[in-house]
């Protein structure tokens, strides 16, 4: 029910956004603080990430808490690695590094949800089930631009993680 109101919510200012320029500059002044200038014209990287969340508890919470983990994890750090040390370029702006950062910090978070919230086995099935779910998120965030990375990195971790969940079982 969470997740539904946060949608709800977020999708209600989308719509506010869209109704006049004056509502739209009204909403981006209160937001100004979290928004992105390029958010102005397009959907914010809020709205995506609620629908993210929504999608997922709807779906299966403990792989939803899996994925979020991920995005909330490796996404800073592929971020912070990338333009700290990365030097190898990757398609869309992004670096080696990062994106090596991005699967272990996924992975190594992945594993620690994965412990406390829904043992999947020993340590090598938790290995797999967190691994390939940092790879996909990972993946995901080379085509993250469309529509955001909110949504699209935690949705493929999770998909991810219920496949390899599937092949072990």
């Amino acid at each position: 029910w969470i997740a539904l109101a946060y949608f709800a919510f977020c999708w209600t200012v989308e719509g506010i956004k869209r109704l006049s320029p004056a509502h739209k500059a009204r909403v981006m002044a209160l937001f100004s603080k979290i928004a992105h200038p390029h958010e102005y014209d397009k959907v914010n990287s809020a709205t995506w990430y609620g629908t993210a969340l929504l999608l997922l508890a709807m779906t299966n919470p403990t792989l939803g808490v899996l994925a979020v983990t991920i995005l909330g994890v490796a996404d800073p750090v592929a971020a912070s690695v990338g333009r700290t040390w990365g030097k190898i370029p990757m398609p869309g702006n992004r670096t080696l590094e990062g994106t090596l950062g991005f699967i272990v910090s996924g992975t190594l978070a992945g594993m620690l949800v994965l412990s406390l919230l829904h043992p999947v086995g020993d340590l090598w099935a938790t290995f797999a089930v967190a691994g390939v779910a940092a790879l996909c998120g990972a993946i995901a965030e080379f085509a993250g631009n469309y529509p955001d990375d909110n949504l699209t990195i935690p949705v493929a971790s999770a998909l991810g993680a219920a496949l390899t969940l599937l092949l072990l079982s």
